[in-house]
């Protein structure tokens, strides 16, 4: 079923076959992968599918970030922790810090840094 044919009082709770394909594929042909949010309702089983094979993919990549506790916590169920270059419970921040935003609490401490060094 396409997307745009599901009904609008039927959540999404998961990626569709061709939307798995397609993240899959990508993945597969990066060097580095950066994950950040599940890829569905990964705490209910009928749900976990894409989630976890976005992480099986990404695992095998060079260098891995993932960013965000549901995330790691999913990383964690199924125990590829060591698996990932770096894994970071912040996900808003981690995805700041690696596009180059100042992050507010570094901010502070360079000011502090300025003014009591």
């Amino acid at each position: 079923m396409h997307v745009r044919d599901i009904p609008e009082d039927c959540p999404i709770l998961d990626l569709g076959s061709e939307g798995l394909i397609q993240c899959l594929d990508a993945i597969r042909k990066s060097h580095t992968v950066v994950l950040n949010g599940p890829a569905g309702l990964f705490e209910e089983t009928d749900f976990s599918f894409g989630t976890h094979e976005i992480i099986k993919a990404a695992a095998d990549a060079e260098f891995s970030v993932v960013g965000g506790g549901h995330t790691a916590a999913a990383i964690e169920k199924m125990g590829y922790e060591t698996k990932f270059t770096h894994i970071s419970t912040g996900g808003g921040a981690c995805i700041e810090f690696l596009t180059g935003k100042k992050l507010p609490a570094i901010a502070a401490l360079e000011k502090s840094t300025e003014r009591f060094a």
